[in-house]
Formats: C-alpha cells, structure tokens, sequence
C-alpha cells in the first residue's frame, strides 16, 4: 500500500447540521461523519483522520442532550471532536 493517499475530513458542524435541518430529514442529523468519509475515499486512499468541529448549545436542554448524544456517537465511531464556543452578541 505504498501509493495510498492518506486523507483527512473536517467537519464544522454548525454548518454541517443547518445544511441538514434545511432538508427536513430529521434521521439525516444523526449522519455517521466516518462512514460517509469512509464512503468517498477512493480505492488509492486511507482515511487517518475524521475530524468534527462543534459548539454545545446549552440555552436549551433538549438540544444539549442531543447533541451531547450525537457527540458520543461520533467519537465512539474514531471521530475526533473539538469544541469551540458561541459568541455573545
């Protein structure tokens, strides 16, 4: 395998989930990032990396723990999760 391209996925998941919301296919927001990853790779490339950039909403506890959900879900898969804040405006 000395010719596999090594690949990386990042995923800004503010974007990601409103793109998704705008669908209106509520199963779609419980996407597996690895798998769909995994799912473009062409047959020269291995993925190293899935990456998943998220903020808590906290102001509303159902959402949290959803998200809170989805968050164990991804990293259960691999994915790697950084968390950034919301700014106060």
């Amino acid at each position: 395998m000395e010719n596999q391209r090594r690949v990386a996925v990042y995923v800004d998941g503010f974007n990601l989930y409103h793109a998704i919301d705008e669908l209106n296919v509520p199963k779609l927001k419980w996407l597996n990032l690895d798998a769909l990853a995994r799912s473009l790779l062409r047959p020269q490339e291995t993925l190293v990396k899935c990456h998943y950039f998220t903020s808590i909403v906290d102001w509303n506890p159902k959402k949290e723990a959803n998200h809170r959900a989805y968050i164990a879900a991804q990293r259960a898969q691999g994915v790697t999760i950084t968390y950034g804040t919301f700014k106060t405006s």
